[in-house]
């Protein structure tokens, strides 16, 4: 998408085009003209305007008004339905650029601090898992999510016993993961009211606190994650849900079928071969081939510094490995698409 601001006011113009070129994720090349004579209207399709009121008479024959978001001088009346105040901070006025856009595309997109949304789509669910230990299953889950989250509203759900999330963040809330299923349990109504007081908000995702200790976590039966699942995809507005898993819950095999794409870490030595093997057995044995359908095995190659996954560094070497991964197996295309 092409952004053309046009304004007679240079310093101002190259400031809000700087800062709309910083946000990362958008898609938009932005442009701009201070001199009228010196611009010619673009003839391409997906071009949109930014033009301050003060100067609408100079441009007024040079742009699509019903693609023009208008920036207005402080304490003044418009008469055009697509403005804002020239000097609302540069997210205010690329949030309410995108509403143009989105509204003139017909769809339903909203701009989440440099994020473009998509309200229309199902929220997509992607499960990790392996049999393997000590597989980096965490960190690749964390780091993918990260990865899209330029994109995609995230959240993600551990379902470790003994989960590093406590150490790396210092969350220290009262409410937990369990109090919100409890809760929920016997008063679903509660769940947004419960779910909003219990979740992180990390950098760029979101973070359900996992449950802390072992019995707790054997405590929740199959149940009761399906009904946590199906509600944060229900009630919530994420595009993409990440669980974390593991085989000491009750209902792994559940949400494994909930998912639409699973990944699986491996590993070549025989141990981790022969427990590889072990699972895809129990997997024909109950006829989940349709797990197996949806699962993609990597094995993931030496790097020499591999950051823990709540630490995201978005130009390490795992990183790269992780955006090509998902390039590779088309997952990103999948979830960039409107």
């Amino acid at each position: 998408m092409d952004a053309v601001i046009l304004s007679s006011d240079k310093e101002y113009a190259r400031a809000l085009a700087a800062n709309i070129s910083e946000q990362n994720g958008l898609g938009i090349k932005v442009s701009l003209y201070t001199d009228p004579l010196k611009y010619n209207p673009q003839e391409v399709e997906d071009v949109f305007y930014i033009l301050t009121e003060d100067d609408v008479d100079s441009w007024e024959e040079k742009i699509i008004k019903d693609k023009t978001l208008f920036l207005t001088g402080p304490g003044k009346k418009t008469k055009y339905e697509n403005s804002i105040s020239k000097f609302s901070s540069s997210d205010d006025i690329t949030s309410k650029l995108m509403e143009l856009v989105a509204e003139t595309k017909g769809e339903t997109k909203i701009y989440d601090k440099g994020r473009v949304l998509n309200k229309t789509s199902e929220t997509k669910v992607i499960g990790f898992f392996s049999p393997v230990r000590r597989s980096y299953q965490t960190t690749l889950s964390m780091t993918l999510g990260n990865a899209i989250s330029e994109t995609n509203k995230v959240l993600y759900i551990s379902f470790e016993s003994f989960s590093p999330f406590w150490h790396f963040t210092g969350n220290s809330g009262k409410m937990k993961l369990e109090d919100l299923i409890m809760t929920v349990r016997e008063s679903p109504e509660k769940f947004e009211l419960f779910f909003n007081s219990i979740v992180h908000h990390d950098d760029s995702i979101d973070i359900l606190p996992p449950v802390k200790s072992l019995h707790q976590i054997l405590d929740i039966r199959a149940r009761d994650w399906i009904n946590l699942v199906n509600l944060v995809k229900t009630r919530c507005d994420y595009d993409v849900i990440l669980l974390d898993l593991s085989e000491s819950i009750h209902g792994l095999l559940e949400l494994l079928r909930m998912c639409d794409r699973i990944y699986t870490v491996t590993q070549d030595d025989p141990c981790a071969i022969a427990k590889l093997n072990e699972y895809e057995t129990l997997l024909r044995d109950c006829e989940l081939e349709e797990i197996s359908q949806k699962t993609i095995k990597k094995r993931i190659p030496y790097i020499e510094e591999i950051p823990n996954g709540f630490n995201y560094k978005p130009f390490s070497e795992f990183a790269a490995y992780v955006k090509d991964m998902i390039m590779g197996d088309g997952l990103y295309a999948r979830l960039c698409m409107d």
